[in-house]
């Protein structure tokens, strides 16, 4: 293991209130680790009073001001990098970090980078994700640099899986099983639209266990990068 007691990452969960405790496990399972010392140090800051970033998208809202300060907040504690383990809170990434006193990992621009790299071949990435983040395109935008392509869920489908995340029996309430299932019928519908690669574009979505050789998960990916960077 590389030796380096002074990093310490810095997870801001809570969006939705699973988020980063999930981040937070992935790390700790994939860590290669012979003793807890060889573990990375860790704040998790679960904050689920930050304004939805979806429905503030909608509306024009400014949902930034609370991620900033609670990103903010963790620098007492000594963070050195931090992850911000909602999607859709991308959208205003920019602001956010302007207004941080320490780096941010973009996880859209990762996973781009990880699709690009390991997807070559693929002439269209589905992308499963809020509302919030297919308004503001920031997959599109990244994916659209490297010449990716993307398609989303057809209207109706878009809006059961809206229902599958924020539902009266969505993710957020904590069922899983039955969304389980409806997602991959999403999934399959995007297949044989064209797609060749889905990215798994919320982190409730993560919570789900849906994994394959053409399934990307962002949380995934940003988990990969952090470990391989302290080993």
């Amino acid at each position: 293991m590389r030796e380096d007691s002074e990093f310490t990452l810095g997870i801001l969960g809570g969006m939705g209130p699973m988020a980063g405790v999930e981040f937070q496990k992935r790390i700790i399972e994939k860590m290669p680790a012979k003793m807890d010392s060889d573990h990375i140090k860790m704040i998790c800051f679960t904050n689920p009073k930050i304004k939805d970033r979806t429905e503030s998208i909608k509306k024009g809202d400014d949902f930034s001001n609370e991620v900033v300060r609670s990103l903010n907040l963790m620098k007492k504690f000594g963070v050195s990098v931090g992850v911000i383990t909602c999607n859709t809170a991308h959208a205003s990434f920019e602001k956010i970090t302007a207004r941080t006193s320490f780096p941010l990992i973009n996880i859209i621009e990762e996973t781009a980078l990880f699709v690009a790299n390991n997807y070559s071949f693929a002439g269209k990435i589905g992308l499963l994700a809020t509302d919030g983040t297919i308004v503001s395109k920031i997959y599109h935008k990244a994916l659209i640099s490297k010449g990716i392509e993307i398609i989303t869920p057809i209207k109706d489908n878009q809006k059961e899986l809206m229902n599958i995340i924020y539902g009266r029996s969505g993710i957020k309430l904590g069922c899983i099983n039955s969304n389980r299932i409806k997602v991959l019928k999403i999934i399959g519908d995007l297949e044989e639209d064209g797609a060749d690669v889905i990215i798994l574009g919320c982190t409730e979505l993560s919570l789900l266990g849906i994994n394959g050789k053409y399934i990307v998960d962002p949380l995934d990916v940003v988990t990969d990068k952090i470990i391989g960077a302290c080993i």
